[in-house]
């Protein structure tokens, strides 16, 4: 957490303090923060989010030799206390004398921070969409004190109906809430993002490394507030069981796991996090899809039951935790082929490398006709003006399509 102020110290008229360090061993602040000024005490609170999305205060109350100190409103106010997705708003209430912090939680309720000490707790946290009875919301709030101190909570309605999914040529390798915004603002109709990498053992699949990416596109999606189609990658991993020459340095632990019990566990991992982590949208992606990658294999000498042992175990393992969510698999054109994949019923999504000059698979090129699975071609090293690559990937015929920018470009449809 950083201040900046015009103080006139040091004989400079403006300076930066790193108030995290100044609080010594308090939380650091990773989200968007938000101030306010308490009058009645002649404090300054600064509320924001830290890497685990708990509630975050930093405060000049001059504690324990600290003239900043931070604390994590989230473990003080009990168990069941959530975090908070968006940017958290805070009031004081010179009425009541208590200070509160307002912010969303990932089923889009209004959830109220309050140091009203109940229950034996400085701080307690109520589902204020709950109590109400009202909508749930789709924005932050902004919270303001009337003259009759009466505390007034204003946030925008819910997410709008989500409709079919939009067919189109989207794109794919985004991470972050703030560039997947624009993208949907600039009309890109499909995002694809990936939310789990491969690991060298069991589950196969960890969604932290990709730095949370599901998460990040489902708040997208909320504030961007417009009906987009959601592709999620999950990276799984082969089984590991003692193969040699296929790992990426170190020794993976040997497990008698099969092909599909490796993709039965990284499903379940996929669906139990998209289930479960309550900053992803309401909005569910519509396809949970498998790609395999990873370094327990060759994947080029997998045979046609490897392949559908794999799959099979993926979507089985999604719908052991929830039945709605739709898996799909990614494969090359090479393995699509060799795997004999055309015959599988999960769709299918074709990776195209590069976009010009290497066209998906068509009668006579020498692989087969495509089967009738291919829900997208996920296409790369795409360049600006997008609209050539856009209309030849269009032209493939598939409806849920992607192109990935060459590093560091990026531009609308």
């Amino acid at each position: 957490m950083m201040e900046v102020i015009d103080d006139g110290f040091g004989g400079r008229l403006w300076n930066a303090w790193d108030l995290t360090s100044a609080s010594g061993t308090g939380p650091a602040v990773t989200g968007t923060p938000n101030a306010v000024f308490d009058a009645a005490h002649g404090l300054q609170h600064i509320y924001g989010t830290d890497a685990n999305n708990h509630l975050v205060e930093n405060v000049n109350g001059n504690v324990g030799g600290h003239l900043w100190n931070a604390w994590d409103l989230t473990v003080a106010a009990g168990a069941g206390a959530p975090g908070l997705a968006g940017t958290p708003t805070a009031v004081y209430d010179a009425g009541d004398r208590l200070m509160h912090i307002y912010g969303r939680v990932g089923n889009n309720d209004l959830v109220e921070y309050a140091d009203a000490q109940r229950g034996g707790r400085i701080w307690n946290a109520t589902d204020v969409t709950a109590v109400s009875g009202g909508p749930t919301t789709g924005s932050d709030a902004a919270p303001i004190v009337f003259t009759d101190n009466t505390l007034h909570v204003y946030v925008g309605g819910p997410m709008p109906p989500g409709g079919p999914a939009r067919t189109g040529v989207g794109v794919y390798g985004f991470a972050g809430a703030t560039p997947t915004v624009q993208a949907i603002t600039d009309g890109w109709p499909i995002i694809g993002d990936t939310g789990g990498l491969g690991t060298s053992g069991p589950p196969y699949t960890d969604p932290s490394l990709a730095g949370n990416a599901d998460r990040n596109i489902g708040s997208a999606i909320d504030q961007a507030r417009t009906r987009v189609t959601w592709l999620s990658f999950w990276t799984v991993s082969g089984p590991a069981n003692g193969q040699s020459g296929y790992l990426c340095g170190g020794t993976a632990p040997s497990t008698s796991d099969t092909w599909y019990s490796a993709g039965f566990s990284g499903g379940q991992t996929a669906a139990r996090t998209i289930d479960n982590d309550y900053l992803v949208s309401a909005n569910k992606p519509d396809y949970l899809i498998l790609d395999p990658e990873g370094c327990n294999a060759d994947w080029r000498a997998l045979s046609v039951t490897n392949w559908h042992d794999f799959i099979s175990g993926w979507w089985n393992g999604i719908h052991s935790v929830d039945g709605t969510l739709q898996p799909g698999f990614y494969v090359d054109q090479s393995q699509y082929h060799d795997g004999q994949l055309s015959n599988v019923t999960i769709p299918a999504f074709i990776a195209i490398s590069p976009i010009q000059g290497n066209a998906p698979f068509a009668p006579g090129s020498g692989l087969g006709a495509p089967g009738n699975n291919i829900a997208g071609y996920i296409a790369y090293y795409g360049g600006c003006p997008a609209q050539a690559d856009e209309t030849t990937i269009r032209n493939w015929g598939a409806p849920y399509s992607t192109l990935q920018f060459q590093s560091g470009t990026y531009c609308g449809p």
